[in-house]
């Protein structure tokens, strides 16, 4: 009994503290829960319909900012199937921060929960308490193991079973602080090569546009799973109403950007498709139209647009227009 007193005290060590906030946001109920310590944080978010029920495969985008500098945002979480959408953060240091959440579902929901990130010292003096308390109620069940004997057996094995579980949870934190690292060492190559990219801002926005390709007249048939879903911020999946959209989460992705997610090279006047390269030349002619306007391969998709793509020596412009699909309105919700 006396082991598992202790044991208890020392598990206080390493269980994460967890706080949950909700607020109400039009037909929405947006829940932020709070796990970690201190600066260490786990942020778990989940949004409720007005029947209670959790959505599941939302994508959320989760802005981490102190006054007006962003520390942090993401536009890559999805909810599980248990309805909840997790990222971890390390906060240098102590004072009030805003997490945003911001998702899409019939309309633009965002919700912003204050936080306070109280200083690490106190989280250190309290594990010396615990640990300290411990130590003494191990002296004295060791010493109280029976009425009239004392047991010096009894308090030796209570000490190495204390120095023990310390030991362990010393080296839990080391590598939970190690993690940390490489996962603000991952952050910001991420932010590098963002940039190398050409993407400056990390904007939540769900964008839709029509899209066509065709090779000397013919359609290619990139409507299949092979074509879908490869990309978080860029893609098209299956679904009603989505056979050839071009799904958008980010205001600065190109037709390039896209075209690069689904193994199509882009230049002004070249194309290359599963190895083969389509060029402009005296006979050919390689077109980029949005909304029949030229464009290049640079162009940012812009909610709406009707994009087509063609190429050969006599290529029907008119009809390949006519072709695109009318789905990106739907799915906008703006027909």
């Amino acid at each position: 009994m006396k082991y598992l007193i202790i044991l208890i005290l020392l598990s206080t060590l390493t269980i994460a503290h967890g706080e949950g906030l909700q607020q109400e946001v039009g037909d929405y109920t947006v829940e932020l829960a709070i796990e970690g310590e201190n600066q260490d944080l786990t942020f778990v978010a989940a949004i409720e319909d007005k029947q209670g029920n959790k959505l599941k495969g939302v994508e959320l985008f989760l802005r981490i900012s102190e006054g007006d500098t962003i520390l942090a945002a993401t536009s890559h979480l999805v909810t599980d199937e248990l309805g909840s959408a997790h990222l971890t953060h390390h906060f240098e240091e102590s004072g009030t921060y805003g997490i945003d959440l911001t998702f899409s579902a019939d309309e633009k929901v965002k919700a912003t929960f204050p936080i306070e990130i109280k200083a690490k010292t106190n989280f250190q003096i309290r594990n010396l308490l615990y640990l300290l308390l411990a130590v003494i109620l191990g002296f004295i069940l060791g010493k109280t193991k029976s009425k009239a004997k004392v047991s010096y057996k009894s308090s030796i094995i209570t000490i190495i079973i204390i120095i023990a579980i310390t030991i362990l949870h010393v080296q839990a934190l080391r590598q939970n602080s190690d993690l940390i690292k490489q996962v603000d060492i991952q952050t910001i190559r991420a932010v590098a090569f963002q940039g190398l990219a050409g993407i400056e801002k990390i904007e939540t926005e769900h964008l839709h546009a029509d899209w066509n390709i065709f090779i000397n007249n013919e359609q290619l048939d990139l409507y299949k799973e092979e074509y879908q879903e490869n990309n978080r911020i860029t893609h098209m999946h299956e679904g009603e109403n989505n056979e050839w959209v071009i799904h958008v989460h980010n205001k600065e992705i190109t037709l390039r950007h896209y075209l690069t997610t689904i193994g199509i090279q882009s230049e002004q006047n070249c194309l290359t498709i599963k190895n083969a390269t389509h060029c402009t030349d005296n006979q050919n002619q390689l077109t980029y139209l949005a909304n029949n306007e030229p464009i290049s391969p640079h162009y940012l998709i812009k909610d709406l647009d009707k994009i087509l793509i063609s190429y050969g020596k006599e290529a029907d412009i008119e009809n390949q227009v006519q072709s695109i699909t009318n789905n990106a309105c739907i799915q906008s919700n703006n027909c």
